[in-house]
């Protein structure tokens, strides 16, 4: 298990990804590393960005995993939200990137209010069955005489 305290400055996001790229669980899984690493950097990025904090409040991120799943938790002291509006597009609203990915990604995920302030966590299985992390693959060459790629 992973717990730190980040402080809510800029830095926390790059800080957090670190946290998650060393966490033993992970380190044979290099799609579910990304997976979890991106969506933690998401969740710190809003905390930071959203929840009125001061550069000396801190922001507890909390990893851990066993042979089936990596949790995440972050949490804030923030006031709170209700995040559920914030994962789909609002008419010609710009969709907010960190709890759409989360809510794509993530196998399970959740928010919850309580006496240590606003909680966003997610799940992510460590499954067989994922496709193997290969970085972004080009679209093949289009093929003119064809009309196909």
């Amino acid at each position: 298990m992973v717990a730190i305290r980040l402080q809510a400055t800029i830095d926390a996001a790059r800080l957090a990804r670190a946290a998650v790229e060393d966490v033993p669980g992970l380190a044979e899984l290099e799609d579910i590393r990304f997976v979890t690493a991106l969506l933690t950097t998401e969740l710190v990025a809003n905390a930071v960005r959203h929840a009125g904090l001061r550069a000396e409040d801190t922001i507890l991120l909390v990893v851990e995993t066993d042979s089936e799943t990596a949790h995440v938790e972050v949490t804030d002291t923030g006031q709170g939200f209700f995040p559920l509006p914030h994962t789909r597009p609002r008419g010609f609203a710009r969709v907010e990137h960190g709890l759409h990915l989360v809510d794509v990604l993530a196998d399970r995920w959740g928010y919850r209010r309580d006496s240590s302030g606003c909680v966003v966590w997610f799940e992510v299985d460590l499954v067989p069955g994922r496709r193997p992390w290969q970085g972004r693959v080009p679209a093949p060459p289009r093929d003119p005489a064809a009309g196909t790629r």
